[in-house]
């Protein structure tokens, strides 16, 4: 049974689709492909027309691409940033010499956030084994993996040279970055749009439901009734509504005087209860659906959520479920572009995140002042951090209290 579906669901040509297992298949392809076909239900491309949804993907993504990058030796007691390795400049600047680092991290994790999945193909020097390009796999070529005598191996569907044809190539876990949402088998990420399906759902009806009431205003919440019982009668009462439709439905139209046909009344409807509750409810469901992302409620536009009172609090967690994402960047990206040897020997990838949160000069400048103090920064790191230049030796040896110790005793020995 898999077998014919794993051909009908092909992507980008006909050919076997794994998972790994039937199950993984089943929950992360074929029920998303499958669920939700009636105009009226909710379907995985909507998910671009979920304003909270794409708001929270497009807060996530544009925040992490631009946390610095570094690489350090933590053997260096100056715990300077290592621009020379090649790794940096390639991590940093352009991953794949077409579009900047801020660019390719992005993508890489919008894809994450809307597919639960997200690869780069690592190149390498064919003589020495280093990486030299990057390249972004879009999710919906990496048909699956299979894991073979203790390796896992991706299939991966790229286009052949002037052709609008693809070919299948399976690759070495080692030769892709793997970036994925929580996971039940620790290689696969989950869908979200699974995960929140109902509150997507809901969301995307609630909004479309609320578009073609403005659409057809002209007659909701009022229906049409003809005062002639005879039958005889509908069919130019059944025209006379096509036109009156036409001539005044629509938000162009709001406001112009509707003209009847004959023999008709208008009678007001009112909403019930339920369908009240379900057009007021966008913010309960906009709220979960950015908890699900950890986003606060106040960058999707909830704010009865938010106090100026805790609004610190809520920048503390925002930073706190971005490191979350940064470890596991971080460590993806050391286990596949470091060796054993260099991370023996020290080596490691920082993302700052402390640039998420930015504070008043007052407030920076104390905390430079008390961490210089305790001999947590000195003046390079600080102006690094700050991306000014670099002070002189001469600069970071002399205070100003030392000149003015030195003045002063000057003046006492002339005196």
């Amino acid at each position: 049974m898999f077998e014919k579906i794993r051909d009908f669901f092909w992507a980008p040509e006909k050919g076997n689709v794994y998972l790994g297992t039937d199950k993984a298949f089943e929950d992360n392809i074929l029920i998303p492909l499958t669920s939700g076909q009636s105009k009226n239900k909710f379907q995985n491309s909507d998910i671009d027309k979920v304003s909270v949804a794409m708001t929270c993907v497009k807060v996530l993504s544009n925040t992490f691409s631009r946390i610095p990058i570094r690489i350090f030796n933590e053997n260096d007691p100056t715990n300077t940033n290592l621009r020379s390795d090649p790794r940096y400049k390639l991590l940093y600047y352009s991953p794949d010499g077409l579009i900047t680092g801020q660019q390719f991290w992005l993508a890489l994790e919008f894809n994450r956030l809307l597919k639960g999945n997200s690869f780069a193909r690592i190149r390498r020097n064919t003589n020495t084994g280093q990486a030299i390009m990057l390249e972004i796999i879009p999710s919906n070529r990496v048909s699956g993996y299979k894991t073979v005598r203790g390796q896992h191996y991706y299939t991966i569907f790229t286009p052949k040279v002037d052709s609008k044809e693809y070919k299948k190539e399976v690759v070495n876990s080692q030769d892709v970055l793997h970036f994925r949402m929580d996971t039940r088998d620790g290689v696969w990420g989950m869908n979200p749009i699974e995960a929140i399906r109902l509150q997507l759902s809901k969301t995307w009806k609630r909004d479309v439901t609320e578009d073609v009431y403005f659409e057809n205003n002209a007659f909701s919440p009022a229906v049409v009734k003809t005062t002639v019982p005879d039958a005889a009668f509908q069919k130019p009462f059944n025209e006379a509504m096509q036109q009156l439709k036409t001539m005044h439905a629509g938000p162009s139209n709001a406001g112009d005087w509707i003209k009847m046909p004959p023999f008709t009344e208008i009678q007001q409807l009112t909403l019930n209860s339920v369908d009240e509750k379900f057009i007021t409810s966008s913010k309960f469901d906009a709220a979960r659906i950015s908890g699900f992302y950890r986003v606060p409620p106040y960058m999707v536009g909830v704010y009865e959520y938010s106090k100026y009172s805790n609004l610190e609090h809520e920048q503390q967690n925002f930073k706190s479920s971005m490191s979350d994402v940064v470890f596991m960047y971080k460590r993806e990206i050391e286990w596949k572009l470091f060796s054993q040897i260099e991370l023996d020997g020290g080596l490691y990838v920082s993302f700052d995140t402390n640039k998420l949160i930015d504070l008043d000069m007052a407030t920076k400048l104390n905390y430079y002042t008390t961490m210089k103090t305790l001999g947590v920064l000195d003046s390079a790191q600080i102006a690094e951090a700050e991306g000014l230049p670099q002070p002189s030796p001469q600069t970071m040896d002399d205070s100003p209290d030392d000149n003015m110790d030195d003045n002063s005793d000057d003046n006492t020995d002339n005196e």
